[in-house]
């Protein structure tokens, strides 16, 4: 009877067994499916050499540039910046033509300033001389007069 017990026993547990077997065959082959995108990720995303290379370099020439110019990284763009600007400037400068346009119109707005003011002056020039001449008179100066063109 030991015998007979023994083999049912095994009979149990080799069912028992089968069915551990199958769940742990389906998970291995949830895993392989698994590892296979992961490793399609990595290839993906793993960081291309020759690209690491280049933005190496470009750092590199980066810190020069901030070693040359005595200035912190940072500032380089704003240096840049005003390099332009003033690069610029010296473009305008350099331009006779606009240059001479920008110095006749300048010369006409002064002229136009030059004849208002003359017409406020020739208006105001009777008013000061009559002034004037109100205050000689008190200061001992009878009879004197100022006349203002």
């Amino acid at each position: 009877m030991h015998k007979l017990w023994n083999c049912y026993k095994n009979e149990h547990l080799a069912q028992e067994f089968s069915r551990l077997g199958t769940d742990l065959a389906s998970n291995l082959a949830q895993i392989d499916d698994i590892a296979r995108s992961l490793h399609a990720f990595t290839r993906k995303s793993a960081p291309d050499p020759a690209r690491l290379t280049e933005l190496d370099e470009r750092v590199s020439l980066w810190m020069q540039l901030a070693r040359r110019f005595h200035r912190t990284p940072e500032e380089l763009p704003e240096l840049l910046a005003q390099w332009q600007t003033q690069f610029k400037q010296l473009e305008a400068a350099s331009d006779l033509g606009a240059l001479e346009r920008s110095a006749q119109t300048a010369q006409e707005a002064l002229k136009k300033a030059c004849l208002a003011l003359s017409k406020q002056r020739s208006k105001a020039a009777p008013q000061l001389g009559n002034s004037i001449t109100t205050a000689m008179q008190g200061l001992g100066m009878q009879g004197g007069k100022l006349k203002c063109v």
